[in-house]
C-alpha cells in the first residue's frame, strides 16, 4: 500500500473542496426556511412601497363626523345633509330605468349646500352590524360655490341585518393622513325593523342624476 503524504491526495481521487450540499426539496429545513424568509421581506418592502401614497377608503383611518337624518354637518367646506329614506324591493328611477332585487332597496335622499366654496361628496357606504354595502350604482354628488345639489343614493342591503346602520359618505383625495367623514345614522331601530322590512315588494321613486338650484 502506498503512503499517501499528508494534504494529498490517493490514487484514484480528486482534490479539492467538499462537495457542497444538495439544495431543494431534501435540503435542510433551516436553509429552506431563510431563504423564504428573506423573499418574504423583500415583497413586504415592495408593498409597503407601492401603497405609501395611495387613495383614501372609508375606512378606521377617517375621522367621523356624526349626525342624524334632517340635520346638516359640515364637511369638506359644505354642509351634508341626508333628508329622508325610503325603502323597496323595486327603484322606480325618473328616467324609466327600473331595477329589482331579492333583498331591500334603501334609497337615501342626499343634499349638499356650499355657501362659500365648491364641495363634492364621491365615496359613499352603508355599514353596520359589520356589514358595509355600495352604491348599487356610482354615486358623486357635486355643488358649486353658492348651489345646493340634491341625489337620491340606492344601497342594496340585507333584510336580515338592518338595524344599526349609517351611511357614510366623503370625498375621495390623495391624502396623507386622516381625513373626515359624514356618519349619519338611518333611523332603521330595534322597534321598528319590522316595519322596514314589510316594504318588500314595495316600488320606490327615484332620481337617478343629481339635480342643483341657487342657496337662497
Amino acid at each position: 500500500m502506498t503512503d499517501v503524504p499528508p494534504g494529498a491526495s490517493a490514487p484514484g481521487q480528486i482534490s479539492g473542496p467538499p462537495p457542497a450540499p444538495p439544495s431543494g426539496p431534501n435540503e435542510e429545513p433551516a436553509a429552506r426556511v431563510s431563504r423564504v424568509g428573506a423573499v418574504l421581506v423583500a415583497l413586504a418592502c415592495v408593498v409597503l412601497a407601492t401603497i405609501g401614497l395611495k387613495y383614501s377608503e372609508p375606512t378606521s383611518d377617517y375621522v367621523d363626523v356624526r349626525g342624524v337624518v334632517g340635520r346638516p354637518v359640515e364637511i369638506g367646506g359644505g354642509q351634508l345633509t341626508v333628508t329622508g329614506v325610503r325603502s323597496g324591493s323595486v327603484v322606480q328611477y325618473d328616467t324609466d330605468d327600473r331595477i329589482t332585487t331579492k333583498g331591500l332597496f334603501l334609497v337615501i335622499g342626499v343634499q349638499l349646500d356650499a355657501p362659500g366654496q365648491e364641495a363634492a361628496v364621491t365615496l359613499a357606504t352603508v355599514e353596520g352590524d359589520g356589514r358595509t354595502y355600495k352604491p348599487y350604482s356610482s354615486f358623486t354628488l357635486t355643488a358649486d360655490a353658492g348651489y345646493r345639489s340634491r341625489a337620491d343614493l340606492v344601497v342594496e342591503v340585507d333584510p336580515a341585518h338592518l338595524t344599526g346602520l349609517s351611511v357614510g359618505l366623503s370625498k375621495l383625495e390623495i391624502i396623507h393622513g386622516l381625513q373626515q367623514r359624514a356618519l349619519i345614522a338611518l333611523p332603521i331601530t330595534d322597534p321598528n325593523v319590522e316595519q322596514w322590512r314589510r316594504t318588500s315588494g314595495a316600488t320606490v321613486q327615484a332620481e337617478e342624476y343629481q339635480s342643483s338650484q341657487v342657496l337662497s
